[in-house]
């Protein structure tokens, strides 16, 4: 499992990362690859846990990566496309093991980014519940700000952007895409 961000001890995309994965352990054993910063919370509920049979395996962010999370809500995104381009030798590295029925990226998987699941052949894949940057509705537009509307416009520019370039359009090709109606049954 990709889990960038997936976490016991934190809410939003942290919890809901960790929520997924939770639920992944009550039917099978999993690796999970995570950034830095929910390595450690993550490492010790799989040592509070043993029977979950959890492996957690720790992708840190590059110095670069690091910065520029911090920089910006924007840049955050340039931030994690670069993690996973760290992470992806690693996924390679495991699914060539044979060890593994399913490979899914859970957290930060927006239909709009690519993910290194495409690179993946050997085995089926799922991505997502994909979310982020939903648009905001038509009728709460005039409730933003002139600010919070051209933030809004530059995130619904940018994401179109983005979902048209050839590796996002390979991952969406590439694995199963559950909604999230599939898990509110």
């Amino acid at each position: 499992m990709i889990g960038y961000e997936c976490s016991p001890d934190r809410g939003s995309e942290s919890g809901a990362g960790f929520a997924v994965f939770r639920a992944l352990t009550s039917a099978a054993r999993c690796t999970v690859l995570v950034g830095k910063a929910d390595a450690e919370s993550l490492e010790k509920w799989a040592s509070d846990h043993p029977d979950a049979g959890v492996t957690v395996v720790r992708v840190d962010e590059s110095v670069v990566g690091n910065a520029l999370y911090r920089l910006h809500h924007y840049t955050q995104f340039v931030s994690y496309l670069l993690w996973l381009r760290r992470a992806t030798p690693r996924l390679r590295e495991l699914a060539a093991t044979g060890r593994y029925r399913v490979a899914w990226h859970v957290s930060y998987s927006p239909a709009w980014l690519p993910s290194p699941l495409r690179h993946l052949h050997e085995i089926p894949t799922v991505w997502g519940p994909c979310t982020g940057a939903d648009r905001v509705p038509g009728p709460l537009r005039g409730a933003l700000s002139r600010r919070s509307r051209t933030r809004d416009v530059l995130d619904n520019l940018s994401t179109w952007v983005l979902s048209r370039l050839p590796s996002t359009r390979r991952s969406r090709k590439s694995s199963y895409r559950p909604r999230w109606s599939t898990f509110l049954r």
